[in-house]
């Protein structure tokens, strides 16, 4: 099991290929399931994100870690709570040590919005040409 104070408020480290941290943010630990992690956190702020546009102040986010897993998932919902779209990260299994989690991300990244029509929109970036190829699958399987 991952080494966490009684604390439950954890840091989290998104970090780019070369290991320097390109996101950090707190979240709340709201429940362990064997290797998995779910945390809640909250946008203070607003974020213009490249793909999925302008994240509001107050925004939810709930998110998804697998210790064992090399993928992690974030849903968010709107401040009114209306879900508003799923983020994946294809990355290696995180790093949980003194309320730090440590992200790795591979550079791929997979967005899945809800449409007013009930339809899913998904869409995918990836800096890595076979992992790229590797999601059509999965996308055919969504």
């Amino acid at each position: 099991m991952p080494i966490l104070d009684s604390n439950k408020i954890v840091t989290i480290n998104s970090r780019k290929i070369d290991g320097k941290i390109h996101k950090s943010w707190k979240a709340e630990l709201i429940e362990t399931n064997h290797n998995l992690l779910k945390f809640v956190g909250k946008f203070e702020k607003e974020i213009k994100h490249e793909h999925l546009g302008v994240i509001r102040r107050g925004t939810v986010s709930y998110e998804f870690y697998w210790l064992d897993r090399g993928f992690n998932v974030f849903r968010f919902h709107e401040p009114e709570g209306n879900l508003r779209n799923f983020y994946c990260n294809i990355n290696l299994p995180p790093q949980l040590e003194n309320n730090v989690l440590e992200l790795s991300p591979f550079g791929v990244e997979i967005f899945a919005s809800i449409c007013g029509s009930g339809k899913r929109n998904l869409s995918r970036r990836s800096s890595n040409r076979f992992l790229h190829f590797s999601l059509l699958a999965l996308e055919s399987a969504l």
